[in-house]
């Protein structure tokens, strides 16, 4: 009978070491299945609240965290943690990370060294989930934000379509382009060729380039008043500016006067950045109904003390 006493000792020790764990470091929150404890939580919480110039209430930040872990786990189930890229990159921050950590445990082995250092190092082991999540978490977005928002063109401009009033001018732009030449014979040469081949505006610089090499350049502009001298010259009786560098002669093709914008291209910038908040809304909305989020509340009311 002596012959078991050690392991079951052993067996009890372990199971209070457990025990003691998940009292100091409870389960916060579950999602999809996978435990978010509170330490982890605490760290993006206390560090959140150094880096933002008006601190995020608890509940707030709570909300926003829930968010980034639902897009984390969105990424892991399209397997973006177990491509190649993603593991190759991860290992290059954790080597870098592990540096200063490394010098006060030498006993490590190399197999899963980073693995053993995050169970001996609690700060390391917040850093390393950090970098994890953050790889994750941008590839996620890209995919379903960003990237999204600049190659779904039609997404993008049925948006500008059905919000149209909500982008409006102050002042008429010019919006055409402006072809530049070094001298006045090749801007003539170029002004002939243009009246009289036509080209599409998308294939503009291709032609311009085949015909005329780096002699002669085509900018795209839409321009108010006041905001380009070249293009206040050319379409609001502005003076002629003081040419600069190699292009000193220009002339208007394709241009015109328009007092508020046509599509989505002529208020890029607004029009991409509200298209963004509505793909991301949309995807949130999703990723809610998708994955099961499990808090525990108990924990919660804890820390919001």
């Amino acid at each position: 009978m002596k012959r078991y006493i050690i392991p079951v000792v052993f067996f009890v020790t372990v199971i209070f070491q457990v025990l003691a764990d998940s009292k100091n470091d409870p389960v916060l929150m579950t999602i999809n299945g996978k435990d978010v404890h509170q330490s982890e939580f605490e760290y993006l919480y206390n560090k959140n609240k150094l880096q933002q110039a008006q601190p995020q209430s608890f509940d707030e930040y709570l909300e926003m965290f829930i968010v980034y872990k639902l897009k984390v786990a969105d990424a892991e189930a399209a397997g973006i943690d177990t491509t190649s890229t993603f593991r190759n990159e991860l290992r290059g921050y954790f080597k870098d990370l592990a540096l200063p950590y490394l010098s006060e445990h030498t006993q490590l082995t190399d197999d899963n060294i980073f693995d053993q250092l995050a169970d001996k190092e609690s700060e390391f082991k917040n850093i390393m989930n950090e970098y994890h999540d953050g790889i994750l978490l941008f590839e996620i977005s890209n995919r379903n934000v960003w990237e999204k928002s600049v190659t779904d063109k039609t997404g993008l401009e049925n948006y500008f379509r059905s919000n149209i009033s909500a982008y409006k001018w102050d002042e008429p732009h010019y919006k055409g382009y402006v072809i530049y030449a070094p001298n006045d014979s090749l801007a003539n040469e170029a002004d002939i060729f243009l009246n009289n081949t036509k080209p599409h505006p998308d294939s503009l610089t291709t032609v311009l380039r085949a015909n005329f090499g780096r002699d002669i350049k085509a900018e795209k502009v839409i321009t108010a008043r006041g905001e380009n001298p070249i293009v206040d010259h050319i379409a609001f009786s502005g003076e002629s500016p003081e040419p600069k560098g190699r292009w000193n002669v220009w002339f208007g093709y394709m241009g015109r006067i328009i007092n508020a914008p046509e599509e989505a291209a002529d208020v890029r910038g607004p029009v991409t950045s509200d298209y963004q908040q509505l793909l991301e809304k949309k995807w949130v909305e999703k990723l809610r109904k998708k994955y099961p989020v499990k808090l525990n509340k108990k924990v919660i009311r804890q820390l919001r003390k």
